[in-house]
Formats: structure tokens, sequence, C-alpha cells
């Protein structure tokens, strides 16, 4: 880390003075201290608004006023936003884990880096840290990133899951400097990357968020946040949305839309919210005549569209049936990602591809680790997991089998071979890493196949 000045001010005035002199702000810390770590950001001095009075949460009419040092626990588990803004709730619970969620604030959640890969390997080009260096992300590993907003020079998506949420409740955000207060909407407040993907948000030198209001909305409002990942827990959206709706007698009045995940900026879908079904009774369209189901729509399976007749309910929550030949579980490729039943935590990672049948005799396996941060380990007790429920097998150093590998595209190393077979166990073949005849023979039952 290289060295740096710091300073808590106490009042907002001279917060802001320091501010003009070049000064970062710092409040919960929790994205810029690890940017320092990494040496993607090199601040001269911290500035530490910690302590100003910026943390109030009042309603101000029909709208709420947010201050920008609010935490966001504090504002999730506020009573009004909880009653009139379930949508900014569910979003803030949706977003890291409960520890950084105590420490962070509502503007610093608000103009969080993005987490491109590329942005944070000081190594590789990047145009949001040195302009006119390239995107690396638009020739490499780019799962992640944005299809909406972007431009030659940067693709990599906004993280905030609050900021999507603030954008469909059409947001402002409230700024102070020394040369007054301004305010902006939340949407004109953050930039598309255009030429400039250095610059992603119309915040000047010096100048510090106060506040987000939430305006009055028609009464009366329902909301809510969705969002899909890679798993259910302190991760970043592959995709979200965050949908506020006026509903009157049954019938949707009016709709806002916004999608995370996909943009470089929180994207508002107007032309969804211009739709003329807009008009229609709620929940018209869950039943057809004499409460019949109306027919599955097509779900996409690699190789094909399989045709879902059935859902059931198991152990792991409901599953989709698919109609589709099973096929033997190895040598099979599959995608890794699961869809619906996993993010929603309905499925066990992609070992759930066996429900859908297309794989038979797939077996998951659980690598569990210890909660204690330090220590020295005396003994294993594996006699609690080995009595749950569709356990097949516990694993220790002490019953490990030694799993046979052969030779691989690259360096036959043991640990790529490990990682190779659990990856492709679990549903995915690299074809950077494929091996030609190799495959570890799976513990099997004929009802449960979980192994931990």
């Amino acid at each position: 880390m290289n060295p740096f000045a710091y300073t808590k001010p106490t009042d907002t005035r001279a917060a802001l003075a320091t501010g003009a002199r070049g000064g970062r702000y710092i409040a919960g810390g929790t994205t810029l201290v690890d940017l320092m770590r990494e040496t993607v950001e090199r601040p001269g001095t911290l500035v530490d608004i910690s302590g100003l009075p910026l943390q109030e949460i009042r309603a101000t009419g029909d709208g709420l006023r947010i201050g920008a040092l609010a935490r966001m626990a504090d504002v999730a588990a506020h009573a009004r936003v909880r009653s009139a803004y379930p949508v900014i709730s569910q979003a803030l619970e949706l977003s890291a884990s409960a520890q950084l969620r105590n420490m962070a604030t509502i503007g610093g959640n608000l103009l969080q880096r993005t987490r491109c890969t590329y942005f944070r390997d000081v190594t590789a080009p990047c145009n949001k840290r040195q302009r006119g260096s390239g995107c690396a992300a638009l020739e490499g590993y780019n799962r992640s990133h944005a299809i909406f907003g972007t431009s030659q020079a940067c693709v990599a998506t906004h993280p905030s899951d609050l900021a999507v949420a603030l954008a469909a409740l059409d947001a402002t955000v409230h700024l102070l400097s020394g040369d007054g207060e301004r305010s902006l909407p939340l949407t004109e407040f953050l930039l598309r990357p255009g030429d400039t993907p250095d610059r992603e948000h119309d915040l000047r030198p010096g100048e510090l968020i106060t506040a987000v209001e939430i305006p009055p909305h028609p009464q009366p409002v329902r909301s809510g946040y969705l969002k899909v990942r890679d798993r259910q827990s302190y991760e970043f959206a592959l995709t979200s949305a965050a949908v506020v709706l006026n509903i009157s007698g049954g019938v949707i009045r009016d709709a806002r839309v916004a999608a995370g995940g996909v943009g470089t900026v929180p994207w508002r879908l107007t032309a969804v919210e211009r739709r003329p079904s807009l008009g229609a009774a709620v929940g018209a369209g869950r039943r057809g005549r004499r409460g019949r189901r109306p027919p599955a729509t097509p779900q996409r399976l690699q190789g094909g569209t399989a045709q879902t007749h059935r859902r059931t309910s198991t152990a792991h929550g409901g599953r989709h049936a698919m109609t589709q030949q099973a096929r033997p579980a190895a040598g099979t490729p599959l995608s890794r990602v699961d869809g619906r039943l996993k993010v929603t935590g309905q499925a066990a990672y992609a070992a759930e591809h066996d429900a859908h049948g297309a794989v038979r005799g797939v077996v998951h396996g659980v690598i569990v680790t210890s909660t204690v941060g330090k220590g020295r380990i005396t003994g294993i007790d594996t006699r609690d997991a080995a009595a749950q429920r569709g356990v097949l097998k516990v694993i220790t150093h002490q019953n490990a089998p030694k799993l046979p590998y052969r030779s691989f595209r690259g360096v036959p190393d043991p640990a790529r071979g490990s990682a190779c077979a659990s990856s492709r166990t679990t549903g995915s073949a690299s074809s950077a890493s494929r091996s030609r005849s190799w495959w570890p023979r799976p513990w099997r039952s004929p009802s449960t196949r979980r192994a931990w």
C-alpha cells in the first residue's frame, strides 16, 4: 500500500475544503480500502466523513429522504423503508454480506467501482484505470459484463443492487460542494462509459453526496427486487430487476422497471413500462378457463429445446421435469448455469442436471471448511455429517481415495486434474483443460446422490 495522509473533519465545511484540495472521501471503506490494497486506487489523502451528520432516514410527505452516510443495514431494517419501499430493503439485503452491510453507506454503495476482473488486475489494460490503455474484457473473459450502454472503451457493469432499485423509483441524488448545493436524477448522475470510462458519475472535484431522495409515487405502490446470481449469498448479479407498480382495483395503472447486472449503469426498461398490457388485470394470465393452467413455455437446454410438462416438490424444492432422453454422466458436457433452480436456492449447484433427466447418477460433493479463522485441528468428527439424509460418504484425509489421472492438454498437474474432474462432475468441461480419458467413479445410491 502506498503512503497516504488521513484526516477526520468534525464538520461538513472542513470536509469539503479538504476534498476540494484533492482528498478522497471515505466512510465505511468497504470498497476504497480494498482498491488501495490492490494499488488500483492511490489517494494521497483520505478524508474520513463518517462523523458528519448525514445518517438521517425520514419521510418527506409521501416520499423518503435517506442520508448518504446511513448504513445499508440500518436502511434495510427501517420500518418506513420496509413498508413503503420493499424494493429497497430487498436490494440491500441481497447485497454483499451482513458484516459489510453494517459498515457500508448508501453514498458509498452508489459510488462503488466495478467488479470487472481486469479493472482490479493492475497488470491488465483497463480504460477505467488509465484512459486509452485498452479494454481487456472486449476479447477476454466477459461473462459478467454489460450488454447495454457499452462502448468500444468499456463493457463493465455497474455493481450496485441499490442503484437499480433507486433507478426504478426515480430517485434524486443531492450533492454539496463549496459552490453550493445541486440535485440530479440518479439516472443522470451515473454515466455510461462512452469515450471516458474513467468518469463514472457526474461528481465534481470535492463534491459530496449528502442524501438520496425518493419522490412520491401514485398510491398504492407495490415493489420488489429479484436478483439472479451464481450463488445465493455474497455475490454480484448476473442480472437483476427492480419493479415498482401502481395497482388499483386489481389493475396495473403504472409500472417502472429497471435491470441490473446487464448494463454499464442501472438500465431502465422503458419499452417494458410502455407496454399496452399494463392495463390488464393482475393475475389474469395465471390460469386459463375453468381453472386450468396455461401451457408451459419451452425452456432452452444445451442441445435443443425441452418442453416443461410438470413441476414437482422434493427435498431440494421445486424442480422442472424435462422431456429429454437420459444420457450417461461420464463425458457429458453441461452448462455450469442451472438457471432459476440454482439461483433461487432450489438446486444443489450443477448436480441438479440430474433432476432434469439429462444426466443420471450424478453425485454432488460439498467441501466443508472450518469456521474458525485461526487454530490447530486436533481431530475430525464426521458422525453428524454421515448421519445426514442423502449423505453417501464423508471423505477426510484419513480415507480419501487416490484419484488417477492421465495426461492433459497443457501441463500435466494433479491439481489441474482435480479441478477439471470437479468441473466436469458438476456439469462443465472447459475446452482449455479437457481430459482425454479420465473420470472419477462416484459413489452411487438408487435414491440419494449427495456426498459430503
